[in-house]
């Protein structure tokens, strides 16, 4: 029988973990919630993750936290986007100059050929 847990991690996130019997998280004073004792998860609870506090022994949403937490998933993800964005450039400046380079290689076959024409008059 395994039981999941809501806690709260060093690096400021929430997250749902499940536990195996006889299991711990290693800091129990992070655990928001603990369906072994507080019975099942509520259902909302991901929906709202980032933003769960217990305060006066009531287990509800914080919504300036919650803010904070959608805020910087929406920075990370515009972070993932903009450096998938310059990726994207710098293929496609490689592919440029792919592109340029064999025109260039082109060039300097025709220019041969003529030159040759040239001495061979």
């Amino acid at each position: 029988m395994s039981n999941k847990i809501l806690v709260n991690t060093p690096d400021g996130k929430q997250l749902i973990i499940e536990l195996k019997e006889g299991g711990m998280y290693g800091e129990p004073s992070q655990i928001l919630w603990d369906e072994k004792y507080s019975g099942p998860m509520p259902k909302d609870v991901v929906d709202s993750l980032g933003g769960w506090v217990v305060e006066d022994g009531q287990f509800k949403v914080d919504q300036t936290k919650l803010k904070a937490h959608q805020d910087n998933k929406r920075d990370a993800a515009l972070a993932v986007v903009v450096a998938a964005k310059k990726k994207s450039d710098r293929v496609d400046a490689l592919k440029a100059t792919d592109i340029d380079n064999a025109n260039i290689a082109q060039l300097r076959v025709i220019v041969k050929e003529l030159i040759q024409h040239v001495l061979d008059l």
